[in-house]
């Protein structure tokens, strides 16, 4: 079986998804490898409360275009939501 793994000294460094972009910000968290908690694999955003009110206005903006859809347009939506995920997964997986 083959390993994806990248080298110990890769990081990642995730942003927030907010409204369908990537969104910066000026404090980030470290995050630790459980199994070796000295292990720093990256850092995430540490998200505002400002980054919040962006996050409810966004999906406040979507909630009538996404009402306006049939039901099997939402559950086709819901299904496919996953997909962009599976891409780089290896990377993620080092993350999460």
């Amino acid at each position: 079986m083959a390993t994806h793994m990248l080298p110990s000294t890769a990081t990642i460094e995730a942003q927030l998804l907010i409204g369908g972009k990537h969104v910066n910000g000026t404090d980030r968290l470290e995050v630790r490898n459980p199994a070796r908690p000295g292990e720093t694999v990256g850092t995430i955003v540490h998200g505002t409360p400002e980054h919040g009110n962006q996050a409810l206005a966004a999906a406040k903006a979507a909630q009538s275009a996404w009402a306006a859809l049939s039901f099997r347009a939402r559950a086709e939506a819901l299904e496919n939501a996953p997909r962009p995920f599976e891409e780089h997964i290896e990377k993620r997986a080092i993350l999460y």
